[in-house]
């Protein structure tokens, strides 16, 4: 089975970091996402985690918060086993210069409520509510 990476990214304000998917992609170009990757052979899913963050934002620095049980997702081209990470880029702010590479075209701090309203990629809302939900359930 596939394996991949997904990670919900925070700043010290606790606002969502969203990518814009550039057009060219196959599936959902022009929508925003979460930061998400394929695992490479040999690599663990922290190792991904960390070359996609440097990749596709040009951070070379994260806190993992949290690491959610791994989840087996059906997409359009088969099951991916998908490890979801939430993560802190500690000392940024929404005036942060993050450094895009060509998956993407934009970016955007957003706060979590804000983000919940809009139309997401399924996926990208999985994620939310499986990382936010596991949160409301331990605080009640």
């Amino acid at each position: 089975m596939r394996e991949s990476i997904s990670a919900i990214i925070l700043n010290d304000a606790d606002d969502v970091l969203v990518l814009r998917r550039a057009p060219h992609k196959k599936h959902f170009g022009g929508s925003w996402d979460a930061l998400c990757g394929k695992l490479e052979p040999g690599e663990t899913p922290e190792e991904c985690l960390h070359r996609e963050v440097g990749e596709e934002i040009g951070v070379s620095d994260i806190s993992i918060i949290r690491r959610a049980e791994p989840c087996i997702y059906p997409c359009w081209d088969g099951d991916w086993l998908v490890h979801l990470f939430l993560c802190r880029l500690s000392g940024t702010s929404p005036t942060s210069a993050i450094t895009l590479n060509e998956e993407h075209t934009s970016y955007r701090w957003t706060k979590l409520h804000d983000l919940l309203q809009e139309e997401l990629i399924p996926l990208f809302r999985k994620d939310l509510d499986r990382l936010f939900s596991q949160d409301a359930a331990t605080r009640t």
